[in-house]
């Protein structure tokens, strides 16, 4: 028998007052856990809105269009791999 099992079984030879007076301890000790869950998602959620706020405040998407140029250039392919990234490429390609 486990410690959980042998708990529920005193549990259940409490007399219903003692019962309910632990129901109501185990109600307020559940919504402290939920309280504090929610107070680290939120931090988390912050945090992921921080780093949302600082992605937009970059200079745009040079510096991705410019990895992406690069890896164009060191293919071994002679096939375009990024077409609208060239300036000569066709409007029809871009």
């Amino acid at each position: 028998m486990t410690t959980f099992d042998y708990v529920l079984k005193l549990a259940q030879q409490l007399p219903p007052s003692e019962q309910a007076r632990l129901r109501a301890v185990l109600a307020v000790a559940e919504e402290q856990a939920r309280a504090e869950q929610i107070a680290r998602n939120q931090a988390a959620i912050s945090m992921l809105d921080s780093w949302l706020a600082t992605d937009e405040e970059d200079d745009g998407d040079e510096p991705w269009e410019e990895m992406l140029r690069t890896l164009g250039r060191h293919r071994e392919s002679a096939r375009v791999l990024y077409p609208h990234l060239h300036t000569g490429a066709p409007e029809s390609v871009r």
